[in-house]
């Protein structure tokens, strides 16, 4: 694990339904696992003040959680197979970063979350990559993966395996587009309740499907 250079400053991107066309929405999104965080350690998830959250890849979505979880008054630390990219997104959020091959496990005890934030097909190519996620994973972390297409992706399913507290991709879809509608729209609070039930029900009803395949 690197320790981080100076910080540099970091252009937030707006959130969904920004106006000017935006709509990948990484705020909304780095929003959501905050929100979910904070509820962890309303649960009893999560203890610590501040979470030690690793998060997974060096992209885009990766540059908002990070920067949200930093926000969040998180110890961050970005861990991608590029040690290179892990440092550049690193050097200018001001947190930690590490590669797949060098990870410091004996420091990995005091994560709380991890978040995924890399494709599914990338652990039938990167045998590494699944090895940590593997050997990260325990009982009492709380393991998120922004993926959405499967739903039960390679990285939930060995956090099921490690009985690590799950946050699916579909859930962070929901708040997401919940964020572009009330942007866009403007729902009463009825409307929004009901909208929020109807993308529950018909993900959950999709869910419980490809459980059942």
């Amino acid at each position: 694990t690197r320790r981080p250079g100076p910080a540099r400053p970091v252009r937030v991107v707006p959130g969904v339904a920004d106006p000017a066309g935006r709509r990948n929405g990484p705020r909304c999104l780095a929003a959501r696992v905050g929100a979910d965080c904070r509820d962890a350690r309303q649960r009893g998830v999560c203890g610590a003040d501040r979470c030690r959250r690793a998060c997974r890849g060096a992209g885009g979505a990766a540059r908002a959680i990070a920067f949200q979880a930093i926000q969040d008054k998180a110890d961050v630390i970005i861990v991608n197979q590029t040690l290179s990219k892990a440092k550049l997104l690193a050097d200018q959020l001001g947190c930690e970063y590490s590669s797949f091959i060098n990870h410091d496990f004996n420091n990995s005890t005091s994560y709380k979350v991890v978040i995924n934030t890399l494709p599914s097909f990338i652990y039938n190519t990167e045998p590494l990559i699944l090895s940590w996620v593997q050997q990260i994973l325990k009982p009492d972390i709380i393991a998120m993966d922004i993926v959405y297409q499967p739903f039960l992706t390679p990285f939930v399913q060995i956090a099921q395996k490690a009985s690590s507290e799950c946050i699916l991709g579909f859930e962070m879809y929901i708040h997401q587009a919940l964020a572009q509608i009330d942007l866009w729209f403007s729902p009463t609070v009825a409307e929004r309740v009901e909208l929020q039930n109807l993308m529950e029900q018909y993900f959950t009803a999709l869910l419980n499907k490809e459980e059942m395949i």
